[in-house]
């Protein structure tokens, strides 16, 4: 009974409860320590690829040669999965797990053999050391996996010692996540617009909808600060049909002052997960009373090929609606003119990095206009996106753009202000 209480059947390392037990009892004493959690990249893909009997042959020599690399001198337990916890004691603690993480790296670059199979592994490895503010095993546990994770930020095959700005970054984004669900329940995410030109009319022609956080502390914040931490929280799904269902309403009221205005709505792949995505839209068009045509939706290519097929269906039954598509950032990402063909699109925005540089760099310069032509004789309408200056706005000119869009145009702004500019340009 105590070997099943306080052991890994698998590994017969320490299991879990024993490295509580072993931490907590150490915190009673002034001694330094060091505890290191080692974790087996993609070990996810082992067990799906090659079947769990050989995924348990690779933990178990994964754990042989953590034993190993620490000479039986520390305590060593499978905390769970793929996750080892290592307990180092003494004033130099620090130091030898930083050269035990080194060890584990190194042999790592040797193939660990199951039947017939060597599989390389990589492993990302999180590191912290005793402090005057943790009081329990629970505390350094958090730390340590801190670490973990901001040393698969780093990159696999690496390591990272836990400090204050790590927990500030963690205590800071569980904030952010508390807000962000209260600013969802409480309607404070807003759509701004900003104006997409045709160039040969010089006209406002659409508008492209943008995310913002009007925070109650911090002011508007743009998507770039917690569309990641959305992301995260599986909360992304529920903001796209907000965002949908928000820019349709406000295409209602824009379209009364220039009925051919579009607006274009980015969705994010999630969507294309769900097959009732066509039906909610032209639901939320027809209760409305818009047109189809009066809407357009930016997808990228990566979100796309994350379900292709499947995206391919929902594009094709909207566009026989009426509904426009936009390939945006094109030029980043995979940019493969296969799946340009696949994907039933009207119109391709050219990704803003290439337009910042195309004035000093000729081959950039090149590629825009190369883009441009392939594009047209494809008989896609094109956008240059991130126009600031009149250098570029002229380059583009000679390139016979459609449409352009950026801060030389107009900055982003609120439903009020588009609706002033429609105002004076119809008069």
């Amino acid at each position: 009974l105590k070997k099943v209480a306080y052991y890994d059947e698998l590994t017969g390392l320490y299991n879990n409860r024993s490295m509580i037990n072993k931490i907590n009892s150490e915190l009673k004493s002034k001694k330094n320590f060091t505890i290191l959690s080692v974790d087996i990249d993609r070990f996810k893909i082992i067990n799906n690829s090659l079947g769990h009997k050989i995924g348990d042959r690779v933990i178990i020599e994964f754990a042989n040669r953590i034993c190993k690399l620490s000479k039986d001198k520390y305590f060593v337990s499978r905390f769970s999965g793929d996750s080892f916890i290592i307990f180092i004691n003494g004033k130099d603690s620090l130091q030898k797990a930083e050269e035990l993480a080194n060890s584990i790296h190194k042999k790592n670059k040797i193939p660990i053999k199951a039947a017939k199979n060597e599989i390389y592994l990589t492993s990302s490895i999180g590191i912290s050391n005793r402090n005057k503010v943790n009081k329990s095993a629970h505390e350094y546990l958090r730390d340590v996996d801190n670490a973990l994770y901001q040393s698969k930020e780093i990159g696999r095959g690496s390591y990272a010692i836990f400090n204050n700005e790590m927990f500030k970054k963690v205590t800071d984004q569980l904030s952010m996540e508390s807000e962000i669900i209260k600013a969802i329940e409480s309607n404070d995410f807003e759509l701004y617009y900003q104006p997409i030109i045709n160039y040969k009319s010089k006209k406002i022609t659409h508008f492209e909808a943008l995310l913002r956080w009007n925070h109650p502390k911090l002011g508007l914040i743009g998507p770039d600060k917690f569309l990641g931490s959305i992301l995260e929280m599986g909360y992304i799904s529920k903001l796209d049909r907000m965002v949908i269902k928000k820019a349709i309403m406000d295409v209602s009221e824009i379209v009364r002052y220039d009925k051919n205005t579009c607006v274009n709505i980015n969705i994010s792949a999630v969507q294309f997960g769900m097959d009732d995505l066509p039906e909610f839209i032209l639901k939320t068009i027809k209760k409305n009373k818009i047109t189809a045509k009066n809407i357009r939706f930016e997808i990228t290519e990566s979100e796309v090929l994350e379900n292709i097929e499947n995206a391919i269906s929902i594009i094709e039954k909207l566009k026989k609606a009426g509904v426009y598509f936009v390939m945006d950032d094109f030029g980043i990402g995979y940019s493969s003119l296969n799946y340009l063909r696949r994907i039933p699109i009207d119109m391709v925005k050219i990704d803003r990095s290439f337009i910042l540089n195309m004035v000093e760099d000729k081959i950039t310069h090149d590629i825009v206009n190369t883009m441009v032509n392939l594009f047209q004789n494809l008989n896609f309408k094109v956008v240059a996106e991130g126009v600031e200056n009149n250098m570029q706005d002229s380059l583009l000119k000679n390139m016979n753009i459609d449409y352009v869009q950026g801060y030389k145009y107009g900055r982003p702004m609120p439903k009020s202000e588009i609706i002033k500019l429609l105002k004076i340009q119809k008069k």
